[in-house]
Order: C-alpha cells, then sequence, then structure tokens
C-alpha cells in the first residue's frame, strides 16, 4: 500500500483541468497511468485502481477541506472540493491523498484533517471525519550547542520538524537553490539568534519522508556576549489543531 501510494504522489503530476463535465468526472485509470497527470479525482481513481489490483479494498471518498465552506449534510447540495482514498482499517480508516508529494505515508495534509468526508461505499454514502493529528506529532525544535572563543560564540544549532511543520518546510525546501536555502537557513538562525553568519549547514532527511527533517547548521555569534550577558534561546514549538 505504502509503496503505490508513493508512486502516484511522486510519480503522477498534479494538473488540473477542470473545465465543464471534467470537474467533476475523472479520467479512466489507464489513461492516467499513461500520460502521468491528473487532478485530485484522477489521483483518487489512480490510486484505487492501483490498490484494488494489489487486493486492497479502497474508496473514492469526496472532502469537504478546512478552506471549503461549512459542511450541512441535511443541504442537498454539492459541498466538496477535493477528492481523496478511504481505506478500510481496524474497522476504522486509513486516509490517503495523492496530491501531496511531501507528506508521509498515513498522513494527510492540514486542509484534510478535521474535515467532513463521503466515502463512496458499495454505491451508499458513508459520512465521517478525518481525524486531526496530535499536536506532539507537529513539532518544531532548535537544539543549540554553544562554544566561547575568542570573544565570540561558536554555536551549533540542530533544527528538527515532524508532522505539519517537515511538510511545509519540505515543500519549501525542495522548490530553492542552493543560495536560497542557505539565505532561507540564515533567516531561520539570525531570528532565534541575532547577529549569527553561517559558515557551513546541511539538510538530512529532505526526501526521506519516514524521518524527521533535520537542518544542522555551524555559525558564530558575536552578540550573546555583548554586554558580558549571555543569553541562551529554547525554542520548543508544538503545533495544536483546532476545530473550525
Amino acid at each position: 500500500m505504502k509503496a503505490i501510494y508513493y508512486y502516484v504522489t511522486s510519480e503522477i503530476r498534479y494538473v488540473g483541468l477542470e473545465f465543464g463535465i471534467g470537474g467533476i468526472m475523472p479520467h479512466s485509470a489507464p489513461s492516467i497511468f499513461r500520460e502521468k497527470y491528473g487532478d485530485c479525482k484522477d489521483k483518487a481513481i489512480l490510486l484505487i485502481t492501483m490498490l484494488q489490483e494489489a487486493g486492497i479494498e479502497a474508496y473514492y471518498t469526496l472532502v469537504n477541506t478546512r478552506y471549503s465552506i461549512s459542511f450541512k449534510k441535511e443541504i442537498p447540495a454539492f459541498q466538496f472540493d477535493h477528492a481523496i482514498v478511504a481505506v478500510p482499517l481496524n474497522n476504522n480508516f486509513i486516509f490517503l491523498d495523492g496530491t501531496v508529494e511531501n507528506t508521509p505515508f498515513g498522513e494527510v495534509p492540514y486542509m484534510d484533517q478535521g474535515a467532513d468526508v463521503m466515502i463512496i461505499k458499495d454505491e451508499k454514502p458513508v459520512f465521517t471525519k478525518i481525524p486531526m493529528s496530535k499536536s506532539e506529532e507537529n513539532t518544531k525544535d532548535f537544539k543549540t550547542e554553544i562554544i566561547f572563543e575568542n570573544g565570540k560564540a561558536l554555536m551549533k544549532t540542530t533544527l528538527s520538524f515532524k508532522g505539519y511543520f517537515a511538510t511545509y518546510f519540505r515543500w519549501l525546501l525542495d522548490g530553492l537553490s542552493y543560495e536560497e536555502k542557505e539565505n532561507l537557513i540564515s533567516y531561520l538562525i539570525n531570528n532565534t539568534y541575532p547577529g549569527s553568519y553561517l559558515t557551513s549547514w546541511n539538510i538530512e532527511n529532505l526526501y526521506n519522508l519516514e524521518a524527521p527533517l533535520r537542518i544542522n547548521v555551524q555559525y558564530y555569534n558575536s552578540q550573546l556576549l555583548k554586554n558580558k550577558k549571555i543569553y541562551i534561546y529554547i525554542f520548543p514549538i508544538h503545533y495544536k489543531n483546532r476545530e473550525g
């Protein structure tokens, strides 16, 4: 299941050509596989077809994302703006969104979390909600080692990202040049330790979605010893989802 999910998210380009009936009806799985592109409906259809070929039960699922209007089941109107896949697992469902390249298997993007969905199972609707991720699954941590020498602070910081933060920074970093990555990392460091200048940096697990994203940075800072005061900042940040 995991291999199929990663194939669809990484090898099938997201292209939304939603003109006329194309805004509602997906293309066939063979044509999507052949052309290697499609929108959310197409990716959902391809995911379902490939999973079923592998003997895995999977259902087309319409989503009322967090960016959409408030869902009212009693109103007979089309209130969905996204399509994903639901797979039965342990008397519940695991949800797979084929449109997100930087989201690991088993997670869904923020726009899907807490969303109302309609799972089409045996030609009947099943209404439910996609669970919200837990705050401890969405973290941004800075760990810094400081060595004072020659009136300056030699600093080594590891920025570690999980969940929502990892997805966001992978998306952001993936489209940047080397120089742009360095400028972004310098901004992140100076936002916490003003007056810093980088000497080296590297990124771990940018494309390994199963592991936390880490940015290791070495830099000098001359401000920490200013006025004979030492300031040490510790910023573990946990992202808490809220309904609404």
